[in-house]
């Protein structure tokens, strides 16, 4: 956080890249993709981006 301060000040304080303890108090962890899954995304993304 304090080299991205350096770059950008906004950046660093933004909520969004840093949550606060709050903030990650409500979050919540999805489970792992497995390898079939983690292709078919990634061809899936990479279509919708024009790759």
């Amino acid at each position: 956080q304090s080299e991205l301060e350096k770059i950008d000040p906004d950046l660093s304080a933004s909520p969004f890249i840093f949550p606060d303890e709050a903030t990650l108090a409500k979050v919540k962890v999805f489970r792992s993709l497995d390898a079939d899954e983690s292709t078919n995304f990634q061809a899936a993304f990479d279509e919708a981006v024009g790759n």
